[in-house]
C-alpha cells in the first residue's frame, strides 16, 4: 500500500475484523509499519476491549493482509461506551 493511500487512524480506536478468525481486536492510535517486508498495523489494545482485560494496554501488530474490515471510533472511551450500550440493549452477549 502506498503511504498516501493508507487510512489515517491518528488518535482513533479502530476495531479490526480478522479474516478466518472468530476474534476481533480494538487498537488505539494504530499506525502502519513494515516488518520483514510485510505490512502490519500496530498499536495498543484498548482497555476493556479484551475478555477479562488481560490484553489491555499491550502492543498488538496485525498483518494488514489478514484484516477483513474495520470500524473507526473517535476514542477508546467512545468504543467502550458503545459496547456497553450494545450489551445493555441485549445486542451483544
Amino acid at each position: 500500500m502506498h503511504p498516501d493511500k493508507a487510512p489515517n487512524f491518528k488518535d482513533k480506536a479502530v476495531l479490526f475484523y480478522l479474516a478466518n478468525s472468530e476474534y476481533d481486536t480494538t487498537i488505539h492510535n494504530p499506525t502502519f509499519e513494515l516488518q520483514n517486508g510485510k505490512l502490519f498495523v500496530t498499536g495498543r489494545i484498548v482497555e476493556g476491549s479484551s475478555q477479562n482485560g488481560w490484553l489491555s494496554g499491550l502492543t498488538a501488530s496485525l498483518a494488514w493482509d489478514q484484516i477483513q474490515g474495520y470500524v473507526i471510533f473517535e476514542s477508546g472511551e467512545d468504543y467502550i461506551s458503545r459496547l456497553a450500550l450494545a450489551f445493555k440493549k441485549g445486542e451483544l452477549q
